[in-house]
């Protein structure tokens, strides 16, 4: 079904919800790097914290996208 929508979908443009969830993937991510940049690389953190803190930052992030409007630019493919 994944497959079907994104590659026999004949529309130019992408959804901006797709944008949206993307970019909200691009920030999680980063957020579980910079934990781990922040301590040398090594797992020696609080997950917990780390559990509790994610859903705030893609909440705060969501936000921003959705004033900002940033994710309904044109995006080609």
């Amino acid at each position: 079904m994944i497959k079907k929508y994104f590659f026999d979908n004949n529309r130019p443009y992408t959804s901006k919800w797709t944008v949206l969830f993307i970019d909200l993937c691009i920030v999680s991510v980063s957020f579980i790097l910079a934990y781990f940049i922040r301590f040398n690389l090594s797992f020696n953190f609080d997950v917990q914290k780390l559990k509790v803190q994610l859903p705030v930052v893609i909440l705060l992030f969501l936000g921003a996208f959705l004033i900002s409007g940033s994710y309904k630019g044109v995006v080609r493919h």
